[in-house]
C-alpha cells in the first residue's frame, strides 16, 4: 500500500493565448469584483453614518473603485455621480467664467454652489421617483403643503419653483443651467461698470476679447473684481442653505433610510487642470457641508493621493487649514 503523505498535490495551471482574468480598473471588472473583493473593515466604516470617513484616498491600484462599487451593491438607495457627465468643460470654456478668473474673481463660491445644486436635485429626484413632468408636479405640490406657512422656506421654495421643470433633467443640462444665470448677472455687472459686453451677453459691438483682461488699467481692474466678487458672493447660498434644512426635515425626513451618493474618476480629463483643482476643492468642502448637516446622507468621494496633494496645494488660501479634511480620509489600501 502506498504511503500517504499530506504533501499538496501538485497543480499545473495552462493559461491559453489571449486568457484575461479580471481589469485593471475596478469599474470593468463586474464579473470578479463581487468573488475576489476582500472585506477588511473599510467598506463598514464609508456606509457607517456617523464615520467621518467620506475620501478615499490612494494611489492607482489601491482599489478605491473597487470600495465604490461595493457600496452600491451593499446599499439600496446610491447616487453615482460621473464628473465627465457634470458638463463641467462647459464652464472651462466659457468667456465669462474665464475673462472674471483672470482678473481677480474668486470663483470657488459659485463652485460650491454647482455641486450642492447637483446634490440637492439628485436627492430629491431619488427620493420622489422624478422622471418625468408628471412624478415632478407631485414633488412640487407635495413640498409646497408640507411646508404651507413657513415664512423661512420661502426663499428655498422659489428657488425649487425656478428650477422645477429642469428637477427631471439631468445633471448636465442643469450644470449649465446654473452657469448661464451667473454668467448673465457677471455680464451685466461688467456692462454697468465698463460699458462693455463679453461675446454672446449682448448686441454692443463693443465685446470684449480673450486679451481684454490685459488692457485694463488697475483701476479698472479693482472695479470689475469689487463687482464681480458681490455678484458671486451674494450668489444662491442662502436659498440653497434653506433647500438642505428643507432635505432634512421635510424630504429625507425618515431617519432610517439611507442615502449614499458616490463620486469616482476625478483624476481622468473631465476638465482643464487649474478648474478641476478648484472644482475638486469646491467637492471636498460640499461633502463636508452636506454629511455634516444630513443625517441620513452621506457622500463619498474617491481621489488619488497625488491629486489631493495638487488639489490643496493650488488651492490653498490665508488661513486655510487642510488638517481640518484629514478626520475625512479614509486611506485604501492595495
Amino acid at each position: 500500500m502506498a504511503k500517504k503523505t499530506n504533501k499538496p498535490e501538485n497543480r499545473s495551471f495552462v493559461f491559453r493565448k489571449h486568457a484575461n482574468i479580471g481589469a485593471a480598473d475596478a469599474i470593468d471588472d463586474k464579473k470578479y469584483l463581487s468573488e475576489c473583493f476582500v472585506n477588511n473593515g473599510e467598506l463598514e466604516i464609508l456606509i457607517d453614518l456617523d464615520s467621518p470617513k467620506a475620501i478615499v484616498v490612494g494611489r492607482t491600484g489601491s482599489g478605491k473603485t473597487a470600495l465604490l462599487e461595493q457600496i452600491e451593491m451593499a446599499e439600496e438607495k446610491v447616487i453615482k455621480i460621473a464628473p465627465e457627465g457634470l458638463a463641467l468643460t462647459f464652464i472651462s470654456n466659457n468667456e465669462v467664467i474665464k475673462f472674471f478668473s483672470s482678473v481677480g474673481v474668486n470663483m470657488d463660491l459659485f463652485y460650491k454652489l454647482l455641486w450642492r445644486h447637483v446634490f440637492a436635485v439628485e436627492l430629491i429626484k431619488e427620493h420622489y421617483h422624478i422622471i418625468n413632468e408628471t412624478s415632478r408636479d407631485s414633488f412640487i405640490s407635495q413640498l409646497i403643503y408640507k411646508v404651507k406657512g413657513n415664512k423661512n422656506r420661502k426663499e428655498a421654495i422659489d428657488y425649487i419653483l425656478k428650477w422645477g421643470d429642469k428637477f427631471w433633467m439631468d445633471s448636465e443640462y442643469r450644470v449649465k443651467e446654473v452657469t448661464k444665470t451667473m454668467t448673465d448677472e457677471l455680464g451685466a455687472t461688467l456692462s454697468s461698470s465698463l460699458g462693455v459686453n463679453l461675446p454672446g451677453l449682448g448686441n454692443s459691438t463693443n465685446t470684449i476679447s480673450s486679451d481684454y483682461a490685459k488692457s485694463l488699467t488697475a483701476e479698472e481692474k479693482a472695479e470689475i473684481v469689487r463687482r464681480g466678487q458681490k455678484v458671486v458672493d451674494s450668489v444662491q447660498m442662502k436659498m440653497l442653505s434653506e433647500i438642505m434644512e428643507i432635505l432634512e426635515t421635510d424630504v429625507l425626513e425618515d431617519k432610517q433610510q439611507k442615502y449614499f451618493i458616490t463620486i469616482d474618476r476625478l483624476d481622468e480629463n473631465w476638465v482643464n487642470e487649474e478648474l478641476r483643482y478648484h472644482l475638486t476643492k469646491a467637492l471636498l468642502d460640499t461633502v463636508k457641508d452636506f454629511n455634516n448637516k444630513i443625517q441620513n446622507v452621506k457622500i463619498i468621494v474617491a481621489i488619488r493621493e497625488d491629486l489631493l496633494d495638487r488639489v490643496f496645494r493650488y488651492t490653498r488660501s490665508s488661513g486655510y487649514q487642510e488638517e481640518k479634511y484629514k478626520s475625512m480620509y479614509l486611506s485604501s489600501s492595495s
